[in-house]
């Protein structure tokens, strides 16, 4: 998640006790800190198998260590050691171009945004305020999956490697021009050179 703005994150297990314990907390750890930068969120428990939380949100980049306490007490044992979650900085993360920069209206389309930066925890493109799929390529490349669902017009388009959530997006949008689909009645003149260069 971007490292300055706090992201819900949904933990998976067994067993959290449902009715919740009072005073449940999740704390997060940056690696290579040595334990000295420490951040504790709040915990709610959802039922015996999901709970949430939130991500740090202080402004620090880095990889954090994260342990659940549902007593508020006691670090929880994880499956396979300490879940990592990592914060970035999301001014690094830049939209350039879009490649087509249109398409017909009312018609399913591919694009693909240009840019650097581009990570997937969740990444979706935005459209005219509208959440859309979207597929990380590349660090510098996104493709997003346009459904069939705009008249002509020009919309802007933005990205968060985020699932959506609020402070989450990219600050550069690219225009998207969708259009009325022409329709070809006749070409002229209707034959020409071999060679070609006939106009």
């Amino acid at each position: 998640a971007p490292a300055s703005s706090e992201v819900s994150i949904g933990v998976r297990g067994e067993g959290f006790p449902d009715p919740a314990l009072e005073g449940g907390s999740c704390e997060f750890v940056l690696e290579g800190s040595g334990g000295a930068v420490r951040v504790s969120k709040s915990l709610v428990p959802v039922n015996s198998t999901y709970l949430l939380t939130a991500s740090p949100g202080i402004g620090v980049i880095g990889t954090w260590l994260m342990s659940c306490k549902l007593n508020g007490i006691t670090p929880e044992p994880a499956l396979y050691g300490a879940p990592r979650f990592v914060e970035y900085d999301l001014a690094l993360v830049h939209i350039s171009s879009v490649e087509p920069v249109g398409a017909p209206e009312r018609l399913a389309t591919s694009i693909t945004l240009y840019g650097e930066n581009f990570a997937d925890f969740g990444l979706v493109c935005r459209v005219a305020g509208v959440l859309v799929p979207a597929r990380l390529l590349a660090a510098t490349r996104v493709q997003c999956d346009l459904p069939a669902l705009w008249d002509a017009q020009t919309v802007d388009i933005g990205v968060s490697l985020n699932g959506g959530a609020e402070g989450t997006f990219a600050a550069d949008v690219v225009s998207f021009s969708f259009y009325s689909q022409p329709t070809l009645t006749s070409i002229s003149p209707q034959m020409g050179e071999a060679t070609g260069g006939t106009e």
